[in-house]
């Protein structure tokens, strides 16, 4: 039986710990070594970005000349993965959304552009892909592994059972928030569902599953401002009031912005600006005799009714009228003669101070002893012979008149 040297048994030692460091530490072997430098991975990347890309109405498209940045991204194995509502996982990596206009601008990162979307994407058509990859929702993808089950499919996949192959997805029920399920892909949403924006005075409403937008030109009257349509209201730049204040139109001509409130000045708002009060409110007085004016409440100026049937208008009322304006009559022995206003009688000749009567609204002389005046035809032209009549003046047979006055016979002087 041979025996090793000490010698022999340590170069021995030393020779199989070299081998065995060596295998460990070599990143070509071993699953579980590839494995942990495939999930742990991150990358720096060149990424071309030119504007944001995101709503309708955004910046200009990117021009040839796009600016470079880098962008540090993270390893993934879907979509899911990956931090950003924006990112999207590529080719194990997470890359996000690059807005483009040309291939050009998407080779740095070995994709193509979807000039549709004005995206890079990692394909259009298989043949951007792989040999043997689909390209699926613009995503180089291996073909599914066959299932029957999502217990078939690892913890990120679920089972799409009309393929009959583990995806990412079956619906928006599998995808992050912020994501949707486009053809088994998770993908970030183009837009928040059913939201709506002005663009360019076309309303644009994102799509319920936030696919994209859709555009559609405001109603005959409305114009489109901040994210509806609203009702023209009135012409941009227009002044009005608005009780006491001042209110503006605003550009848009879909809203009113108050101002100066000429209230606090003790004055009030006419024709969109502040200005004196004319008159106290609930001032009256009268403009004619048959007309009233009363002042506005907001001191603006007087408003005019007329005085009803029977009545005048007096001072700052409506009165009612007593006699014919200018007509006289008598008040015992006074004559008395109406206003110009019907109102009022206004007291004359005292007919006792020279020795006459009042008649009719005038002094006449007395008549002689035991005669009585016929008032009814004092002043009427004689109709006989210098003389009035017996039967015209009403005083029967026996009786005679002259000289206005009337008498009966029987007391006849």
């Amino acid at each position: 039986m041979n025996v090793l040297s000490p010698a022999c048994c340590w170069l021995l030692v030393l020779l199989l710990g070299f081998v065995g460091c060596g295998s460990k530490d070599d990143p070509q072997t071993g699953d579980a070594a590839g494995d942990t430098a495939t999930s742990d991975a991150t990358a720096t990347t060149d990424v071309t970005q030119t504007n944001d890309g995101a709503n309708p109405g955004s910046a200009d498209a990117a021009d040839d000349d796009a600016a470079t940045m880098d962008t540090t991204t993270a390893g993934c194995t879907t979509t899911a993965d990956c931090p950003g509502e924006k990112d999207r996982c590529i080719g194990g990596t997470c890359i996000p959304e690059t807005p483009c206009q040309s291939d050009k601008q998407c080779i740095a990162l070995d994709m193509v552009c979807d000039g549709q979307a004005g995206l890079c994407v990692q394909c259009l058509a298989p043949a951007d892909c792989p040999s043997g990859q689909l390209c699926k929702a613009h995503s180089c993808i291996a073909p599914p592994t066959p299932c029957a089950s999502s217990k078939e499919c690892g913890s990120n996949q679920v089972c799409d059972k009309l393929l009959g192959g583990c995806v990412e997805c079956v619906s928006a029920d599998d995808c992050k928030s912020g994501q949707r399920c486009h053809e088994t892909l998770c993908v970030p949403l183009a837009c928040t569902p059913n939201q709506t924006l002005c663009d360019d005075g076309t309303l644009a409403i994102c799509a319920a599953d936030g696919s994209g937008w859709s555009k559609t030109p405001c109603p005959t009257g409305q114009l489109c401002v901040g994210n509806g349509c609203k009702a023209l209201l009135c012409t941009p730049g227009e002044v009005a009031c608005d009780g006491s204040k001042i209110r503006t139109c605003d550009s848009s001509g879909t809203t009113w912005q108050d101002g100066e409130d000429c209230a606090k000045a003790g004055e009030l708002c006419l024709g969109g600006a502040c200005v004196a009060k004319s008159c106290t409110a609930g001032a009256a007085l009268c403009k004619d005799a048959a007309t009233l004016a009363t002042c506005k409440a907001d001191g603006s100026g007087w408003g005019e009714a007329p005085c009803g049937t029977g009545t005048a208008c007096v001072g700052t009322e409506c009165v009612a009228t007593i006699c014919t304006p200018g007509a006289s009559s008598c008040a015992g022995a006074q004559v008395a003669t109406c206003d110009a206003t019907g109102t009022k009688l206004l007291p004359g000749e005292d007919c006792d101070k020279t020795g006459k009567d009042c008649s009719a609204g005038a002094c006449v002389a007395k008549p002689p002893k035991g005669w009585q005046v016929h008032g009814a035809f004092l002043g009427a032209a004689d109709s006989f012979g210098g003389g009035y009549r017996v039967s015209e003046q009403g005083f029967g047979g026996g009786s005679g008149c002259a000289g206005g006055y009337c008498v009966h016979a029987s007391v006849r002087p």
